[in-house]
Formats: structure tokens, sequence, C-alpha cells
């Protein structure tokens, strides 16, 4: 018998596996039991759609707006905000349980086992589960958000610049978006912002792609597009695999029924 203080046992007739907004939002939909690995949640400044209907989470969908050198660029709520959502709506509904509380999963014979920070095993017993997020490329790449301080009280007219290279998962693609925001060390006090790329895990220690180099290029752009008299200052980088759900439709998720499209993906552990 298993000592019920260093091993937990979960019995379900269906689990999904993941931890992206998408995941969260199909189980929370069809009201399925989901786990997965709370570290790799979204990173910050990365947008679903405005468009889309949130009514079923009772949640409003929001507009964040951001200004460009030709236009203007509205988008909805920020993914990490949702996913919080999600998290605590899953939670309520007790389908969410010890959910990212552990370091890693993998299947043996007919269940699912997670092992926590503290060695401790769940196993979780299941006819079916559904792995709805899997990683993109066997070579892995990684979303990076690099913070970075801007030294100036002026008001800034540009929110958003694109950088030379698209988001792209052949090829590198360092500083592909750099967002402005208020500034949430010093409130009220000028500008911060978070600049984007796409690396692989190959490259992510090499300095040509390291977070300095990524200070480096807004500071350029910065120089020659905004302001010749403006200090910036690496404040810290974050970085979360990417994986690839089994769809990116959340309108379809939340306002329609996938379910019968994926039966056929659901899978044994054996």
């Amino acid at each position: 018998m298993a000592n019920p203080h260093r091993e937990t046992h979960f019995h379900y007739d269906k689990v999904v596996i993941g931890q992206s907004v998408y995941a969260l939002s199909f189980a929370y939909a069809h009201s399925i039991p989901i786990f997965g690995v709370s570290k790799h949640k979204p990173l910050r400044f990365r947008y679903i759609d405005k468009d889309i209907d949130l009514s079923t989470l009772n949640v409003k969908n929001e507009e964040n707006v951001f200004q460009e050198f030709n236009r203007e660029v509205v988008y909805g709520m920020e993914e990490i905000k949702l996913w919080n959502i999600l998290v605590g709506q899953l939670a309520l509904s007790g389908l969410s349980p010890v959910f990212g509380n552990y370091q890693e999963f993998n299947f043996d014979k007919n269940y699912l086992q997670l092992i926590s920070e503290n060695s401790k095993k769940v196993k979780v017993f299941s006819d079916k589960f559904l792995i709805f997020d899997a990683l993109k490329y066997s070579a892995q790449f990684y979303d990076v958000n690099d913070y970075i301080h801007i030294h100036s009280n002026q008001d800034f007219k540009i929110t958003r610049f694109l950088g030379r290279d698209s988001a792209s998962f052949f090829s590198p693609s360092l500083c592909y978006d750099t967002l402005f925001f208020p500034s949430e060390r010093m409130p009220g006090k000028g500008y911060d912002c978070c600049t984007m790329s796409r690396l692989s895990k190959e490259i992510l220690s090499d300095f040509k792609y390291s977070a300095t180099a990524a200070r480096m290029e807004v500071e350029r752009e910065v120089f020659w597009n905004i302001s010749k008299d403006i200090r910036v200052s690496l404040s810290k980088r974050e970085v979360a695999p990417i994986y690839s759900p089994l769809t990116d439709d959340l309108d379809g998720i939340l306002n329609y029924d996938l379910g019968d499209s994926f039966f056929d993906k659901w899978t044994s552990p054996a």
C-alpha cells in the first residue's frame, strides 16, 4: 500500500494534459480534469484577439492599445491574465488538483505519474488521456522576454515597434517585437519596455542572442527612432518553451463544441 503522505492517487474517466490557455480553456469548457506544469505558463505581453467572447468564463475581454509608427494596434486580454483566471476557475470547480505543483510527469503502465519538488508522487489513473500541448519541434524553441528599464520621464508616442526579424521557427528571431508600457517599478513616472525573441535551445547561451544583445538592439532602435537622449538598462530575462496546442481557436473552444473533433486523439498511457 502506498504511503498516503508520500503518494497520492486520483482516478478519472478522462484527463487533459497541458498548461496553455487553450488546454485550460478546453478542460474548463468540457469539465475535464487537467494536469500541467505551471512554470511553463505564458510569458507576459502575449495577447488574445480582442473580439473573442469570454462570457463563458463570466469575464469581459479587454482592449490593449499600442501605437506603431503609422498605425494603431488593438489587442485583447493578455494571455497570462486569462491563464490566471482559468486556473482559478478550474481550481474552484475541482478540475485542477495539485495543478503545477510538480516538476515533471511521465506515463508508467496505466497511469500518469507526477513528481513534485519534494519528491512526493502523484499517480493519475484514467481510461483516456488527451495530450493537448506538445513541444513545437524536436529542436526545442523558446519564447524569450527581455525587460528593459527606460531612464527617462518623457511620454512615448510610439509604444510598439517591430524588429528586423519576424517571429520564426526556422531561424533565430531576436527582438522581433518590442512593447513600451508605463513603468511598474516607478508608477506614474515614465516607461519601461519588453522586447520579445524566439530562440532555439542551442543558441540561448550565445552572446549574439543574449539579454545584453537584446538590450543593445533596443537601445539602437530607441536612439534612431524615438530619442537620442534616453538611457536604457537591462532588468531581467524570462524564458519559456514553446508548445503546440491541438488547436489555438480559443473562441471555438469556449463558445462552440469542439470536443467531438478531438475524440480520436484521446490516448491510453498503456
